[in-house]
């Protein structure tokens, strides 16, 4: 349970360093992946292990794959939409060059 309530807070450490670096470009990402493990889960998990606290831990586990899955799509999301962009300024800088070298062509005697 530590193990993936640690993997779901650097994974919110990731997100948010991509949503910092991402500020200007509209993209999918929502907030954090949330575990909902508070001492009072932990607490109940260990003293009074039984089916019912382990059935709601693995619930939460669950939700949080869930969650993992829905921004690690839409991550992935991002990505192509910034390959694209990235696709379409480098097609109008070639043609910005394209244009540059034949107006100075046409100009030269």
């Amino acid at each position: 349970m530590d193990a993936a309530a640690r993997a779901a807070a650097r994974a919110d450490r990731s997100l948010a360093a991509l949503r910092t670096e991402l500020a200007d470009v509209p993209s999918a990402l929502s907030t954090g992946v949330d575990l909902g493990m508070t001492d009072l889960t932990r607490f109940a998990d260990v003293w009074f292990d039984n089916v019912f606290t382990d059935a709601r831990v693995h619930d939460r586990i669950r939700a949080a794959r869930q969650q993992v899955g829905a921004r690690r799509v839409a991550v992935v999301a991002v990505l192509r939409s910034l390959d694209g962009r990235l696709a379409a300024l480098r097609a109008g800088q070639a043609a910005g060059e394209a244009e540059r070298r034949g107006l100075i062509a046409a100009g030269a005697p």
